[in-house]
């Protein structure tokens, strides 16, 4: 082959895939799957405009990750039923179609995705005004970042972390194989990062080690169903922190009710673990018991969260 004509060929063939990665970045069009957040979306973002920004309402769209987990759906079901807002879960392309189940289904209630709850099987719209980070173990930064990425028109990130942050350079923690304190601590800090730069308000939402929630029935691990039960009856009040100085548990349904209130306030970082009423030490009572309406064994299950008026005391206490 002709040396020249080979040249000038990959010359013009550079210049077209140049104008292309122009035009594609400008457009923000990009398919992208996500490993542990469980995502599949398309970019939709301009670079040449932007949405301007409002503070979330009522009736805006509010995307809940991950529905595959205790955490995730028991916030979806919160959202959908508890809360002003619109709740959006991602599903797998043909689970509705397949009849498939998840792993978790909340106690006494039709299996799978919470009633009330819209669910997207492809791409998540790019319309969602608040996302809820309710994974149980810490996602990679750049899933975080790559996801956040994708919506414009984002007005509010709130995101589960764990209060053992804090002491992430402790030695007792660094000895701890089981700990992921600093995989938390990178994950906020994901967080922190898209949120300077795209200029929405992100909270970060510390709390224990998470416990109990409406799957009795669906475990199968008896002791552990057991035990969570237990814990919900027992744990009838909380703590909150602005962070930092927490240790112990925190139900899940506990969680949910916070990180949905989080949408709300401007915090940037809050903490929250359960606790004993009996026991004192500072602890706020919760008032709203079995929100959810759950029987077990045809009683209430016995599990406590806090009122909206509960949480505008505690945080007016820190």
């Amino acid at each position: 082959a002709d040396p020249a004509l080979t040249w000038r060929g990959n010359h013009i063939m550079s210049k077209l895939l140049a104008v292309l990665l122009v035009i594609c970045c400008l457009c923000g069009t990009d398919a992208f799957a996500v490993g542990s957040l469980g995502l599949r979306q398309t970019r939709a973002v301009s670079l040449l405009a932007r949405s301007p920004r409002m503070a979330m309402e009522d009736g805006d769209n509010v995307a809940v990750y991950s529905v595959f987990e205790r955490l995730g759906i028991t916030t979806a079901w919160h959202v959908a039923n508890k809360s002003p807002y619109k709740g959006i879960v991602q599903l797998p392309p043909g689970f509705t179609e397949a009849k498939a189940k998840l792993k978790w289904n909340i106690d006494g209630m039709p299996a799978g995705v919470p009633e009330g709850i819209e669910a997207c099987e492809e791409t998540m719209p790019g319309y969602i005004k608040g996302i809820i980070l309710a994974t149980e173990v810490p996602a990679a930064p750049q899933e975080i970042e790559y996801v956040l990425s994708c919506f414009p028109d984002l007005e509010k990130c709130v995101m589960l972390s764990s209060v053992g942050v804090p002491e992430r350079d402790s030695m007792l923690s660094k000895l701890n194989p089981f700990n992921k304190a600093e995989d938390w601590y990178e994950a906020e800090e994901a967080v922190r990062r898209c949120a300077a730069k795209q200029g929405f308000d992100a909270t970060v939402v510390r709390t224990g080690d998470l416990m109990g929630g409406a799957f009795y029935y669906c475990n199968p691990d008896f002791e552990g169903a057991l035990s969570g039960n237990v814990y919900d009856l027992t744990h009838n009040g909380f703590k909150v922190s602005k962070g930092e100085g927490l240790s112990g548990q925190c139900g899940r349904d506990l969680a949910a009710t916070v990180l949905i209130d989080a949408l709300r306030r401007n915090a940037p970082l809050v903490g929250v673990v359960g606790a004993e009423m009996k026991n004192g030490g500072g602890a706020l009572e919760s008032s709203v018991r079995n929100p959810m309406g759950i029987k077990q064994d045809g009683k209430d299950k016995g599990v406590f969260v806090p009122s909206q008026g509960d949480l505008d005391a505690a945080y007016a206490s820190v």
